[in-house]
């Protein structure tokens, strides 16, 4: 990332530039208002969208598949 302002290292030689972890720079969009000088919008909640009416509940494909194969099944345990 290029720094606003030019930190000094040890022998006073300027740095420009510092690195950052990929985690990091997310956890900066999430959490601050502004980052490289862009103001970023608030996200809402999919909790407040989904009482808004705005978007569906989640529909979990994987338990769906599970719960159906289960009940077309003619499986039958033997540890029972």
């Amino acid at each position: 990332m290029k720094l606003k302002s030019p930190e000094f290292d040890s022998k006073k030689m300027p740095i420009n530039f510092k690195l950052t972890y990929m985690d990091q720079w997310v956890d900066n969009l999430l959490s601050q208002e502004r980052v490289v000088d862009i103001i970023l919008p608030r996200m809402i909640s999919r909790q407040l969208l989904i009482q808004k009416g705005e978007v569906q509940p989640r529909k979990y494909y994987v338990e769906a598949e599970e719960s159906e194969a289960d009940e077309e099944s003619d499986y039958q345990s033997d540890s029972d």
